[in-house]
C-alpha cells in the first residue's frame, strides 16, 4: 500500500489537553488517568484523509512547559505540519498557542501548515468563551492556518483536526 508519512508536532501549554486529544486520536476512547509529558511521547497511525487517501501520521506530544523551550525545539526537525492546542476559557493558553506557532515558524519556517485547536468545549458548565470566537477565526485566517473546537471527552470534532491538518500538509507541497 502507498501512503504518505507526515511527522505532526502537538504543542500548547501545560494543562490544555494535548494528551486527552491524542489519546482520544489514537484510542478511540477518553482517557482520564495520564501523567503528565516529560519530554516527548510519539504515537503513529493511519488515517484516511481522503476516500482512498492514506496518510500515516506521526504524532509527536513535545513538553509544553517553557523551561523546555530549547528541548522542545530539536524535536521540530523535520515536521510537516503542527497542531497547537488552547483553552478558550483561559487567556494565557490563547497567547502562548500564538507564541508557539512563531516559535515553530521561526525554527521550521513560515509556510508550516498548521491548525489551532480550542479545546475543552465539553465543559458546558465550566467553559466561558473569555477569546472572541472571531478574533481567534481572524488570527488563524491571517496566519493562513485553520480554526477547530474540539471535544475529548465526546469526540467531537477530534478525527477532523487530524485530517483537515493532513490535507493542508498535502496542498502546501504541490
Amino acid at each position: 500500500m502507498n501512503f504518505l508519512k507526515l511527522k505532526i508536532v502537538v504543542l500548547g501549554m501545560v494543562g490544555v489537553g494535548k494528551t486527552s486529544i491524542i489519546k482520544r486520536f489514537f484510542k478511540e476512547e477518553f482517557i482520564t488517568d495520564y501523567k503528565l509529558t516529560v519530554g516527548i511521547d510519539i504515537f503513529s497511525k493511519h488515517i484516511e484523509y481522503e476516500p482512498g487517501k492514506i496518510a500515516l501520521l506521526s504524532i509527536w506530544d513535545i513538553v509544553g512547559q517553557s523551561r523546555f523551550k530549547d528541548i522542545r525545539k530539536t524535536f521540530y526537525s523535520g515536521a510537516d505540519g503542527t497542531v497547537i492546542i488552547f483553552n478558550p476559557s483561559n487567556m494565557a493558553s490563547y497567547a502562548k498557542a500564538k507564541q508557539l506557532i512563531d516559535e515553530i515558524r521561526d525554527y521550521i519556517g513560515d509556510e508550516i501548515p498548521f491548525v489551532l485547536i480550542g479545546n475543552k468545549i465539553h465543559s458546558s458548565n465550566e467553559f466561558v468563551d473569555i477569546i472572541d470566537r472571531a478574533t481567534i477565526l481572524n488570527f488563524t485566517y491571517n496566519e493562513d492556518g485553520f480554526y477547530i473546537e474540539v471535544s475529548p471527552t465526546s469526540d467531537f470534532n477530534i478525527d477532523l483536526a487530524f485530517k483537515e491538518l493532513t490535507r493542508r500538509i498535502i496542498n502546501s507541497s504541490k
